[in-house]
């Protein structure tokens, strides 16, 4: 950076040059610095250095494994937090739910008895129950497919010559098939 200025001094006055970023420098004016036409003054950038700074009490050793293991941890219930067993349904089995609006419990309806509503249907009639339960299945195929590819090591694909942009499709045809062991 460069700057050009002019200023008025007399011998013994002192200049004083900072900023944040550079270090403090002071120029005392002499007989010879006024006999120049011009000064010029070199600033150093300043380096701060902080002092170690410690976040935590838990001393560390520097290997992953080992420190992650005796790091203490809290869980939703150590919080307070109430913790379900049962997964959170996925959007396509929440509009399936919403759609077919079936209920086996309600203010109006006694234990046991089914309550159907007029929604569910006329959503049965139209085909839209049956589409949202087409596209539960696909999601439940696409999770095992993902599952799958999780599962297998890139050797298989490589033993068996299946290309990396078809490993997918692969998956997805053996499917059906892992379902079934599943279930």
């Amino acid at each position: 950076m460069q700057g050009e200025f002019e200023i008025e001094v007399a011998v013994s006055d002192t200049l004083k040059f900072s900023s944040v970023q550079y270090e403090q420098r002071e120029i005392v004016i002499t007989e010879e610095v006024l006999k120049k036409t011009f000064l010029t003054v070199l600033l150093v950038e300043k380096i701060d250095e902080l002092a170690e700074v410690s976040i935590s009490d838990i001393s560390l050793s520097g290997n992953l494994v080992t420190d992650l293991e005796n790091i203490p941890t809290l869980s939703q219930a150590d919080l307070g937090f109430p913790m379900y067993d049962i997964p959170r349904p996925t959007s396509i089995e929440r509009k399936l739910k919403t759609a077919s609006n079936v209920s086996t419990t309600s203010k109006y309806n006694p234990p046991g008895n089914l309550n159907v509503s007029l929604d569910g249907i006329i959503n049965r009639l139209n085909g839209k129950t049956a589409m949202l339960q087409k596209a539960a299945a696909n999601e439940d195929r696409s999770q095992a497919v993902d599952a799958g590819i999780a599962a297998l090591s890139e050797s298989i694909f490589e033993e068996l010559s299946i290309p990396e942009n078809r490993i997918r499709d692969f998956i997805y045809y053996c499917a059906p098939y892992y379902l079934k062991l599943a279930s």
